[in-house]
């Protein structure tokens, strides 16, 4: 009997968009060397995220009697075992240019050698590995020294030990959809606002306003279209007992797992109705669809069928691919906001 392992694919399909992360940020190559070790991580990591491990209380009693497991050692890869896994298509002095250019160099003098010079040659093979093991590390401390942290250096063994903090990766590819989110619907000012927010914390209007340059007419607007759709939100500091909105401060502030469920609840809604116009579309062609499934029809339309026949089964074919190619995306945006973090214990979710 087999089945499909969801929580070791939720694995792959994370370390794919953290991989194409690094590739935004860092380049094609760079992103290579983390997809190789990514991919040598994955084998030591059953699923994106445990119940009891991340729950924050370890050695402790849950609701249920069972026992919380504890938090077991991060996977550390060495960069030894990284150059071993990397495809050997890959160049990776391809963003240093001047380590491109001595290798060039050393590849036109050795095709000048005769023969018998070339023999000294395969004992610098040592030498050219350890200058792939030094390559490998320039792309690993890109990566380390990246905003993002995509790796952290853990130790010197096999020419260094990297490890990923897979959970405050996830909570920055949450915010890198959501800012894209608020940049679509609100324009680029939003999303700056935003950013602050989520940086600083609780701000009152004009501290927001001072950061981020912006008309205070502007602001309050933006800030009311925002909070109208939830997205942010402000919280009531009365200055003394009375609590009259004269002597209160508001601060506004931005919850990431408030909006990580609104979105994620707007992504059900807009996959919900891709499917069910794709089964309306497909109602309004049913007769030319039973006509063409036909065992005697199958693989002969140009000939059995009319133009007009033609024309819609092609017309819904091509409407259907680009339903489901909808859907897809918003399936792996679901798996973003809700596959790749912690739950809560009262079922909400958690970074």
């Amino acid at each position: 009997m087999l089945r499909v392992n969801h929580d070791k694919m939720n694995v792959c399909f994370r370390s794919t968009q953290l991989v194409e992360l690094s590739a935004r940020c860092l380049g094609e190559h760079t992103a290579k060397v983390y997809a190789t070790l990514l991919r040598l991580m994955e084998s030591g990591i059953a699923r994106c995220h445990d119940v009891y491990i991340d729950a924050g209380e370890n050695d402790s009693d849950g609701d249920d009697g069972r026992m919380r497991t504890k938090r077991e050692k991060p996977e550390l890869v060495t960069t030894s075992q990284i150059c071993d896994a990397l495809d050997s298509s890959i160049d990776l002095a391809a963003v240093f240019p001047r380590s491109k250019s001595r290798r060039k160099d050393r590849i036109k003098h050795e095709d000048m050698m005769d023969m018998d010079d070339r023999t000294a040659v395969s004992e610098d093979e040592n030498e050219e590995y350890q200058g792939q093991g030094a390559l490998a590390n320039k792309h690993l401390q890109m990566l380390a020294n990246d905003p993002h942290g995509f790796v952290t250096r853990k130790g010197g063994r096999g020419q260094g030990q990297w490890e990923v903090d897979f959970k405050s990766l996830a909570g920055d590819l949450i915010q890198f959809e959501l800012e894209a989110l608020f940049t679509a619907r609100f324009g680029a000012t939003a999303t700056r606002v935003v950013r602050i927010l989520h940086k600083k914390g609780k701000l009152d209007e004009k501290q927001v306003a001072t950061l981020g340059l912006i008309r205070t007419r502007e602001l309050r607007a933006l800030l009311t279209a925002m909070q109208e759709a939830g997205y942010v939100d402000t919280q009531e500091v009365p200055r003394d007992n009375t609590r009259q909105p004269s002597r209160t401060i508001y601060l506004w502030f931005f919850d990431q797992d408030r909006c990580r469920q609104l979105v994620l609840n707007d992504l059900y809604k807009g996959m919900a109705r891709l499917l069910q116009r794709a089964r309306v579309e497909r109602e309004k062609v049913q007769a030319v669809l039973e006509k063409a499934d036909r065992t005697d029809v199958r693989g002969r339309e140009s000939e059995l069928l009319s133009k007009l026949e033609l024309e819609a089964l092609e017309e819904w074919r091509s409407t259907e691919e680009r339903l489901l190619v909808q859907v897809d995306r918003l399936d792996d945006l679901v798996a973003l906001f809700r596959d790749f973090v912690p739950h809560r214990r009262d079922g909400s979710l958690s970074t």
